[in-house]
């Protein structure tokens, strides 16, 4: 192979030029580096390429090979279009034949240059961000002192932390024994290691976890580097956890309430309290042993519709939404035992779809054998009141019929005060047999356990038809739009509201305006009936739904006091509440709610009855 073919293959630019800087050779890589054809240099003087070149001739030359830097450190060629190229070059002599020529051997730096540049900024970012870090960085020699660190703690200087022992800067004896035990054995294993060390502050107990690795080069461990980092936080932070663990561990442990999770993808419970077992003597273990139809025999026969609709409205249960239900469940020793349960769901998926639901029960087997003792003992009350009131009716009538014949008698009628007596008198009986009337409607609330799904519009309707007379001598607005479709009993839900009308009606000095609105709530429907009226006393707002108990004078309203009690029965039975705000001379606002979960296993087809249309 030729020479030229030789320098023409190199991948460095080869140029030689004569004692008069005039190029008489270059390669292919030259004519790369600088943009030039091979032919275009040949001919021209090497300023061409190399403009700050200072050359005086060979004589310059007096050693065999020299390299060119700048006065900056940098040479740079001049590429075809202008621009400087950063160049390494070396000169040297060379002879071809008789004559001496100069040999430039020119290495584009470039590459070189950028390499150099970004390992700079990240040597700087580097040096930023360990300067800059809020842990403690620092390097240590195999003696333990300390060669390097990025800050120091408030109180020291570098210089005076440079060179001197690591330990010298632990808080006592033990931390010092631990820490060179950790160094040691680094150093010792060239693996990494860690220690804590807790300083002493006037504010509390500050931690420091520290990461030691071995710096190792040929084999041998030189050295190690540190971070140590503030944990005080951490630590606080993990000791509430297990703080909070430990509290609701004990919560669960010794709750009244037995508390358990049920996955429904895996089909299985997933979590119970020990109270779960001491209330039904089953385990974890063997109630996910047993079949659905299995676990579904542990209730009562009465209740497995009303449980089975309960799993069944669980399945879609929404975030936030609360179940309950009351039912009786068979322990594992045989025995029944009334339990009161609340479920919510506990897990969802991204779609919101129910993943498991927790449950919380109390054991209420004694309250239920008391409710149903008082249940018993009121209805014998009230089977005692409606008998009792049934049966006053007869003379009561009687005592009208006599009063009638002696009013009627000629003698009686002949004197004014005798008949003014007489009339008296049958004014008195006629307000006794309303009370009873009224106390037999009392006892008999709550007996039709009927519920149906009622259009409360309709029931409204038909209240304003019942009471249009009223209405239209008093001038009297009821506002309402729509309303919504409930499960109620039909009768009582109608008497609720014609009570509360009849007395926005009645207690009126002006022209009644009555407002009808309901909110859709979790659990309850709430409905609002608000009035103008002459309003309540604020003292007398705990007191209005007591049983005989009046606000005014009979001579002042009409009344016996039985209609709010009436109104707190029926809403009890719904399993609500009854409440009321008031301003005298203002008006009042009477709320109440009925329940969404009342028991439909025995629903009546709703029969459209009369609608009222307002005039």
């Amino acid at each position: 192979m030729e020479v030229h073919e030789i320098l023409n293959s190199l991948s460095d630019a080869v140029v030689i030029f004569n004692n008069h800087k005039v190029i008489e050779y270059v390669n292919k890589s030259t004519s790369i580096l600088y943009g030039f054809e091979q032919d275009e240099l040949i001919g021209r003087k090497i300023d061409v390429l190399l403009p700050n070149l200072c050359f005086n001739g060979l004589d310059d030359f007096s050693v065999v090979q020299r390299k060119m830097k700048g006065a900056a450190g940098e040479v740079f060629g001049c590429h075809k279009n202008g621009k400087n190229i950063p160049i390494d070059i070396s000169l040297s002599n060379i002879s071809v034949g008789e004559e001496n020529r100069v040999l430039a051997i020119i290495v584009d730096m470039t590459v070189h240059n950028d390499i150099i540049t970004e390992l700079r900024k990240s040597k700087a970012l580097y040096s930023s961000i360990v300067e800059n870090s809020r842990d403690v960085v620092f390097k240590i020699n195999n003696e333990g002192r300390i060669l390097y660190i990025n800050h120091t703690a408030p109180g020291l200087k570098r210089e005076f932390v440079l060179g001197r022992p690591l330990y010298d800067f632990l808080p006592d004896d033990d931390s010092r024994k631990e820490v060179r035990r950790v160094v040691e054995l680094t150093f010792k294993e060239g693996i990494p290691n860690r220690y804590d060390v807790v300083y002493p502050s006037p504010l509390g107990e500050i931690h420091y976890v520290t990461m030691i690795n071995p710096i190792i080069e040929n084999e041998i461990v030189t050295g190690a580097s540190l971070i140590s980092r503030d944990q005080t936080e951490a630590v606080r932070l993990n000791r509430e956890l297990i703080e909070k663990d430990l509290f609701i561990q004990r919560l669960h442990d010794y709750s009244l309430n037995g508390i358990y999770i049920f996955n429904v993808q895996e089909a299985k419970n997933t979590y119970f309290n020990s109270r779960y077992t001491e209330i039904l003597g089953y385990s974890l273990e063997e109630i996910n042993e047993m079949s659905p139809e299995e676990f579904l025999d542990c209730f009562h026969q009465d209740d497995k519709v009303l449980v089975q609709s309960h799993m069944n409205q669980l399945l879609n249960i929404k975030k936030d939404e609360v179940l309950e239900i009351v039912c009786r469940i068979k322990t594992k020793e045989g025995k029944w035992k009334w339990c009161l349960s609340r479920n919510t769901g506990f897990e969802f998926d991204e779609n919101e779809g129910l993943i498991s639901f927790m449950g919380s029960f109390v054991d209420v087997t004694d309250q239920k054998e008391l409710e149903n003792k008082l249940r018993y003992k009121n209805r014998e009350l009230e089977g005692f009141v409606s008998i009792a009131s049934h049966d006053l009716k007869s003379p009561i009538n009687s005592v009208l019929r006599l009063l009638d014949f002696i009013h009627d008698d000629p003698a009686v009628k002949s004197s004014d005060g005798l008949l003014e007596s007489v009339r008296m008198t049958k004014k008195a009986v006629g307000r006794m047999k309303h009370l009873v009337e009224l106390l037999l409607e009392h006892s008999l609330i709550g007996i039709d356990h009927t519920i149906s799904s009622l259009d409360v519009k309709n029931v409204l309707d038909e209240v304003c038809r019942d009471l249009s007379l009223r209405i239209d001598l008093t001038g009297t607005e009821v506002e309402y739009s729509d309303m919504p479709v409930i499960f109620a009993n039909a009768v009582e839900l109608r008497q609720l509201f014609q009570n509360l009308l009849s007395n926005a009606i009645k207690f009126n000095n002006d022209q009644p305006k009555i407002t009808i609105r309901f909110e859709d709530q979790l659990q309850h429907w709430l409905f609002v009936v608000e009035d103008n009226g002459i309003g309540i006393p604020e003292v007398a707002l705990n007191k209005i739904f007591k049983l005989f108990e009046r606000q005014h004078t009979q001579s002042d309203y009409e009344g016996a006091g039985i209609g709010l009690s009436n109104c707190l029965k029926i809403v009890n039975t719904h399993k609500g509440d009854i409440w009321a705000k008031s301003k005298e001379g203002v008006g009042s606002q009477f709320y109440f709610t009925i329940s969404k979960n009342l028991n439909k296993t025995h629903l009546t087809n709703n029969e459209n009855k009369y609608v009222y249309q307002k005039n």
